[in-house]
């Protein structure tokens, strides 16, 4: 594995000033944004405009804003890539592939839990099955080309970036914890329900196999595409169900 993945010195290619804008634009995106955009959609007549184009432009905008302020982490990214593109597509193979044995163990400790936590629905993959149940084509453009391009250079590029420079164990653990968190904090507000918390441990395997493929291979480009791949495989299987129901 260490010919095709030799280990370099990690350079996320963000200047200082990038770093500060990705985890301000991390609360915006987090938070901000999904607050604003509730109020507004609350004000609208209903129909006007259906959830999956709200999405849809919620990550248009980010991908585009990122794009204008951190091309140059995109293009050391991408020139990493070009590089040594057979180590590219290893890295997210490899991940994909420690994304199933995390989630297998995260499913174990899932079930250790008692009935009435385990039982817990998970609301982010029910909002998202929704969506694709309105417009499946524009949530599939927003869920495999969009929300890569926003998620990995914030959680994978800001955070995991940032931290690990000073620890590698808290890049880890803050990238990936965030990154859960980010999926289910909106439901835990909403109903005033903390138990929708504990569906955050169904993203840490995502999060520390994304964490890994951007560490192994030092491009951004890496994430993004073992993402992409993530939830296409996600939106495909959905596809199969809704057409068997």
């Amino acid at each position: 594995m260490d010919e095709l993945l030799p280990k370099r010195d990690f350079d996320d290619g963000l200047t200082r000033g990038g770093r500060i804008f990705l985890w301000v634009y991390l609360m915006i995106h987090s938070v901000v944004l999904p607050l604003a955009l509730g109020a507004l959609a609350r004000r609208l007549p209903a129909g006007t405009i259906s959830d999956a184009y709200v999405n849809f432009i919620y990550y248009a905008f980010g991908a585009a804003v990122i794009f204008a302020v951190t091309w140059r982490a995109f293009r050391v990214g991408f020139d990493a890539l070009c590089d040594r593109p057979l180590a590219c597509v290893y890295a997210v193979l490899l991940g994909y592939m420690l994304l199933m044995a995390l989630m297998y163990l995260a499913s174990l400790v899932v079930s250790l839990l008692p009935d009435a936590l385990k039982n817990v629905d998970n609301l982010n993959n029910d909002t998202v099955a929704g969506l694709a149940d309105q417009d499946y084509d524009v949530t599939a453009a927003m869920a495999v080309f969009l929300a890569p391009l926003v998620e990995e250079p914030l959680f994978r590029g800001g955070v995991f970036g940032t931290v690990r420079r000073k620890s590698r164990a808290w890049a880890y653990i803050l990238s990936a914890g965030l990154f859960a968190l980010y999926h289910v904090w909106q439901y835990a507000a909403a109903y005033g329900d903390p138990l929708y918390l504990l569906m955050a441990v169904e993203y840490l395997p995502a999060g520390v196999a994304l964490c890994w493929a951007y560490e192994r291979t030092g491009s951004i480009w890496s994430p993004i595409f073992l993402h992409a791949m993530v939830n296409a495989m996600s939106l495909l299987s959905l596809k199969a169900v809704q057409g068997q129901g």
